[in-house]
């Protein structure tokens, strides 16, 4: 390996970059980027649009009128005579105003009242589109703790709104007017249907009692009853004495003495014995008379301690008649059976002959026992049926009560717990006017439109306008310097890039290493043509020849070989010739310059695009820098060329150059073009800026600061290529031992 084949050092700095890395960038800083320097046409953008807008919403709406009726909801009705539901509080009042409310809206109510002829007259809509705009413009509320609705229709003419909201009331009236006398009607229909069954029940409960009455010949049964029930307790007497004297006649016959008592007398009951001759032939006589006796006594006794009206005392007197009738009852059938040829044996009658007597009195007390139990059941019967009786009279008098009340209320119902409280009024003033605010709102539109579209257009174009736009490219790649815009051709602005050059050129020398025996080898590129890197690499070369560095310029950009004819080289031997041959020793050119030579681009005829490698350009770039303290390379585009990515590799430092109105997109992808190639990207030069970017640069402030002041700012101008040669112009102009007429030559 020759010493020409020795690669350039990469020095620590070279190794540690990384690479572009991105800043995240607030929403209020893209809002200001993508405005900033556009305000002026975006405010007037905007008020052209706000005009429009303004005009346009002052016409999106028309004033509208509002007419307002009242609907009224009684809590109670006065009564007339009779209390009933309706001149009562109902319980749930604010429900029944809430249920009126939600009836004003229903689909029947708006069918009726878009049909109104008198709705129809001022021009209303018919059909589906009448109830539909009816429906839209229709409002009705109520308040809490109210008895009063509100129904309001709004219109764009006042006779319609007043038209709309009496068609409304008029239909919601007639249809509640009919719903509440259906109610009425339906109710009475159904007590008067009652009250006829009542009736019928009646009637047929009352035909079972008289029939249950003709089999007894009265319906009040129960002294019948008392009656059977008594005289079958006789029965059971007589019976029971008539076993017990059976049974004293066959314990005695038992015991011998049966002929004795045979031969006794028997005594035979005549019609001419009162009863208490009767008595010594009966027991059950008897028995009667000394109760009788009883009760005598008992009353006698208390005649001292209460009078005949005590409660005590007329208690005794009925059981005292009850005895006596009881005796003459007994007498009296003594007497009965005597006066049909009868007897009664009584003391002395044979067992035979009680027997016989026995089993007539059984039989009498069998039937008897029938006769009661029909009685019974008859009386139960009828008992029921009475308790039946008094039920129905209890439901008929009930309904009969009710249906009174309705008749007698039914005027005050039919006047009705709603009415209307106010009919609608003819609006003389809008109820709401909102053209104003809508022509506000489309004037803000308007000039928010100007605004976004300068803003859309902002952000679509996402270029380099001012110097604070190389931040957003990455944090690793700083801003070297600033480059005025000479498109004007006025000395300060001159002045300026002549200094900006030779500040640009130190910053260089601060940021690169510090080779052993060779020179540093910069390569000034760009994103696209036209961005100034060829003017600025012959600038630069000027200052670094007039600090006293052996500088070298080399046209590496074989398809614009720009720097060739700003040297006037254009044509002259130069890199292509050697590469072919591989040493550049014969075409080094003099610039006329003290320290400034160049190697232009040479005639690419012969060089075959194989020729063109990364090995042959390294020797070529190794022995440059050999000979000279600083070679500056031209390269085309690092975007679009080939010899611009092989020259980037090789050189200590790569410089790009951004004018202003660059593409970002283009710029970050240069960017990261040369990240991942290897190359090491020094910083961005940004050219043709405007005077406040000059102002804003630190570096010329310090520097410059009178010839700063001296500048007037401008508008911002659309990326416009500066005439070729405009920087080495001005940077040539202001080399010591340069006058002003060589420097305009």
């Amino acid at each position: 390996m020759t010493e020409y084949d020795a690669p350039i050092e990469q020095s620590a700095e070279a190794a540690a970059w990384r690479g572009p890395e991105r800043r995240p960038e607030s929403p209020l800083r893209v809002v200001h980027r993508c405005l900033r320097g556009r305000y002026g046409w975006a405010l007037l953008l905007g008020a052209a649009l706000s005009i429009p807008g303004a005009v346009a919403g002052y016409l999106a709406a028309w004033p509208r009128y509002e007419s307002t009726g009242l609907v009224r909801v009684a809590p109670t009705l006065p009564k007339i005579l009779y209390e009933s539901d309706e001149n009562e509080l109902p319980p749930l009042f604010e429900s029944f105003v809430a249920a009126q409310a939600s009836f004003l809206k229903t689909r029947r109510v708006l069918d009726r009242a878009a049909e109104s002829p008198a709705l129809r007259e001022v021009g209303w809509p018919s059909g589906a589109d009448g109830i539909a705009l009816l429906e839209e413009r229709l409002s009705v509320t109520t308040r809490p703790k109210t008895e009063l609705i509100v129904v309001s229709v709004s219109h764009d003419e006042p006779v319609m709104a007043q038209r709309a909201v009496n068609a409304v009331l008029d239909a919601y009236q007639e249809l509640y007017g009919e719903q509440s006398g259906l109610v009425v009607s339906a109710t009475e229909r159904t007590l008067e249907e009652r009250h006829r069954e009542l009736e019928r029940e009646l009637a047929a409960t009352q035909e079972r009692i008289l029939r249950l009455a003709e089999q007894h010949g009265t319906d009040n049964l129960d002294e019948l009853h008392e009656a059977r029930v008594a005289q079958l307790a006789k029965l059971e007497g007589i019976i029971t004495d008539l076993n017990l004297r059976i049974a004293d006649l066959e314990s005695r016959s038992a015991q011998g003495n049966a002929d004795s008592e045979a031969s006794g007398a028997i005594a035979v009951v005549t019609s001419a014995q009162s009863p208490e001759q009767l008595a010594a032939s009966d027991a059950v006589l008897a028995r009667l008379l000394g109760d009788r006796m009883a009760l005598e006594s008992q009353i006698e006794s208390l005649k001292t301690k209460f009078t005949p009206e005590h409660r005590t005392m007329q208690d005794l007197a009925r059981r005292l008649a009850a005895a006596n009738s009881e005796i003459e009852r007994r007498a009296s059938w003594l007497l009965q059976a005597v006066e049909t040829g009868g007897s009664v044996v009584t003391v002395g009658a044979t067992r035979d002959q009680l027997l016989v007597l026995r089993d007539r009195y059984q039989k009498l007390r069998d039937d008897t026992s029938a006769a009661a139990l029909q009685l019974g059941r008859a009386r139960l019967s009828i008992g029921s049926l009475k308790d039946q009786v008094a039920d129905i009279k209890r439901r008929l008098m009930e309904t009969s009560q009710r249906l009174e009340a309705i008749r007698v209320e039914n005027q005050n119902i039919a006047a009705g717990r709603v009415s209307i409280a106010a009919r609608g009024d003819l609006p003389v003033a809008p109820a709401s006017d909102k053209r104003i605010p809508l022509a506000v709102a489309g004037g803000m539109g308007g000039m928010g439109l100007g605004v976004g579209v300068i803003f859309a257009v902002g952000f679509v174009r996402r270029s380099f306008r001012f110097i604070d736009d190389v931040d957003r490219v990455s944090s690793s790649v700083p801003l070297l310097g600033t480059l005025p815009d000479l498109k004007a051709g006025d000395a300060q602005r001159d002045d300026l890039a002549a200094l900006s050059v030779h500040h640009l050129r130190n910053m260089l020398l601060l940021r690169a290493p510090a080779p052993r025996g060779r020179g540093l080898v910069f390569v000034v590129t760009s994103a696209s043509a036209g961005d100034g890197k060829t003017s600025l690499t012959a600038a630069l070369g000027m200052s670094f020849a007039v600090a006293g560095h052996r500088t070298l310029l080399v046209d590496a950009d074989l398809v614009g070989r720009g720097l060739s004819r700003q040297l006037g080289m254009n044509g002259a031997p130069g890199l292509c010739e050697a590469i072919l041959r591989g040493d550049a020793e014969h075409e080094l050119t003099e610039t006329g310059i003290t320290s400034l030579w160049a190697l232009p681009a040479g005639m690419s005829d012969g060089l075959r695009p194989e020729a063109l490698s990364h090995l042959a350009l390294r020797r070529i770039v190794n022995a440059v820098s050999a000979r000279f303290d600083v070679v500056l390379i031209d390269s085309g585009p690092i975007l679009g060329s080939l010899e611009a990515n092989l020259v980037s590799t090789l050189a200590d430092r790569v410089v790009v150059t951004v004018s202003r109105g660059q593409s970002a997109a283009l710029v970050q992808a240069a960017v990261e073009r040369l990240a991942r190639i290897g190359a090491v990207c020094a910083g961005m030069v940004f050219n043709r800026a405007n005077p406040i970017d000059m102002r804003r640069s630190i570096s010329h402030v310090s520097m410059h600061g009178e010839s700063m002041r001296s500048l007037a700012p401008g508008p911002a101008a659309p990326r416009q290529p500066s005439r070729p040669g405009e920087l080495l112009r001005a940077v040539r102009a202001r080399l010591p031992g340069r006058g002003t007429d060589e420097a305009a030559a």
